[in-house]
């Protein structure tokens, strides 16, 4: 799995964690289902910061091998959408109330190696695809993703999100 997916579903994961209404896309007409604001997770921009073949970490001891592998390293800096949607009862104020309490479950719940910035909220505005209240906000991130080589030089297992779960079991 990519690394970009990798946030996305970290990001979800902890929105739903907070029992905040969340969703990875949507089709024409879906906001209409929920009857109270949700937020669409989406990703804006990634920059690399990263050399080509990562950043050398260091060797790590794996006490069920009884041997040392070599860990890599690679960090993004990540541009997180947060868009709400929310009915006309609730309008702005329910979108703007939304991202605030996703804002905090963010800065508290995410993985260690997804560190939150800051975040900016744009105007919120009248969606005629939805017809919905809509709102966005960028939550810039930095993203820290580690791997390790296999016992052949030169390969590696798959960079994984540093401290986040399995997310096999999110799938969306």
């Amino acid at each position: 799995m990519s690394g970009l997916e990798q946030v996305r579903r970290e990001v979800l994961r902890c929105l739903t964690a907070a029992e905040i209404p969340a969703a990875a896309a949507w089709e024409p007409r879906w906001a209409g289902q929920y009857g109270s604001p949700v937020i669409v997770v989406g990703l804006r921009r990634a920059d690399s910061a990263s050399a080509a073949l990562c950043d050398y970490l260091g060797l790590a001891y794996e006490a069920d091998t009884a041997s040392w592998r070599e860990v890599y390293g690679r960090r993004l800096e990540i541009s997180v959408e947060l868009t709400a949607y929310g009915p006309g009862k609730e309008g702005a104020a329910g979108c703007t109330a939304i991202l605030e309490e996703a804002h905090d479950a963010l800065l508290a719940g995410l993985a260690e190696g997804l560190r939150p910035g800051e975040m900016t909220w744009e105007a919120a505005g009248w969606d005629r695809e939805t017809e919905h209240v809509r709102q966005t906000a960028l939550l810039q991130c930095t993203a820290a993703f580690v791997a390790q080589a296999q016992e052949e030089p030169g390969l590696f297992l798959d960079f994984k999100l540093k401290g986040a779960p399995d997310f096999e079991q999110y799938r969306t």
